[in-house]
């Protein structure tokens, strides 16, 4: 009696192996597609930033009421540059969870404004740390900023927390 062997297939090499299910693919990528979301979300909430807009005098008398710093955004009018900090940057959990233990200031300068001269603006986007009563700026990011140098700028070793 002869023993039972495998199939062979037709070219008499070994069997084939049954291919996966097209379920299977579909499934691998819809887990993708919900992992990327899921982490999408998680990265870009968090709280709103309150900004007192076009009031630097304001929003030093309210960090000084509060006991806090604050953080002062300075730009032109329809700049890209301040376009992608805010979509890059600032739209992110961590900046804004950072900028809501402070007092948040945005000013869109014009030609004439005096903050130009105060602050040495140049025409790029500039973000400032300031504590209310100190006439210097406690630091300065310019230009297009990422995520590592706003964690280095805004610092908790840098930037104390109020109590």
């Amino acid at each position: 009696m002869s023993e039972p062997t495998a199939p062979e297939s037709a070219s008499g090499g070994p069997p084939a192996r049954p291919k996966p299910s097209p379920w299977i693919f579909a499934g691998l990528l819809a887990l993708l597609a919900v992992w990327f979301v899921v982490t999408q979300v998680i990265q870009h909430t968090g709280p709103p930033i309150a900004w007192i807009h076009n009031d630097l005098p304001a929003a030093e008398a309210a960090a000084q009421e509060a006991g806090r710093r604050v953080f002062l955004m300075l730009h032109e009018p329809g700049c890209p540059v301040t376009a992608a900090n805010e979509r890059d940057l600032l739209s992110t959990r961590f900046a804004r969870e950072r900028l809501a233990k402070m007092v948040c200031c945005r000013v869109e300068l014009s030609e004439t404004d005096p903050l130009r001269q105060r602050f040495g603006f140049r025409g790029q986007p500039l973000m400032l740390v300031l504590q209310p009563g100190l006439a210097a700026p406690l630091g300065r990011l310019e230009g297009k900023i990422d995520e590592l140098q706003f964690k280095t700028y805004v610092d908790p070793g840098r930037v104390e927390e109020p109590e």
